[in-house]
């Protein structure tokens, strides 16, 4: 097997390092189209990503806009309380309400370039 064929191992934390980054470079595609954040909040808030004062503050934002920029600021780089990613909650959130299915396209194709792109990284080390 050559070394472009090697299975490169990417870690847990290589994972949730790269979900970060998707969630975070995309806020703005993110934020314009998911309007009002609230309607996810008890998934985040059962996984404990999410608390009353995480809730209070993200919805006294103004416009809804704000309040999603401020949602996903707040998701990124947490954990729940069973190590679930938050891009994981918010992407699972999406798909059992089926709305915003564009945005799970997004954010999986955005996660797939990172994943392929760290894997050459690697293999060139």
């Amino acid at each position: 097997m050559s070394a472009d064929e090697e299975d490169v191992t990417i870690t847990e934390k290589d994972l949730a390092a790269l979900k970060n980054d998707v969630l975070k470079e995309n806020i703005y595609e993110i934020s314009s189209q998911l309007g009002d954040p609230g309607r996810y909040f008890a998934s985040f808030k059962a996984k404990e990503i999410l608390d009353r004062t995480d809730c209070e503050t993200i919805k006294a934002q103004v416009t809804s806009m704000e309040k999603a920029n401020v949602f996903i600021d707040t998701i990124s780089g947490r954990c729940g309380r069973k190590g679930e990613h938050p891009y994981d909650v918010f992407v699972g959130a999406l798909k059992r309400m089926k709305v915003h299915i564009h945005i799970v396209r997004i954010l999986n194709q955005a996660l797939a370039k990172k994943i392929a792109e760290l894997k050459t990284t690697k293999r060139v080390q």
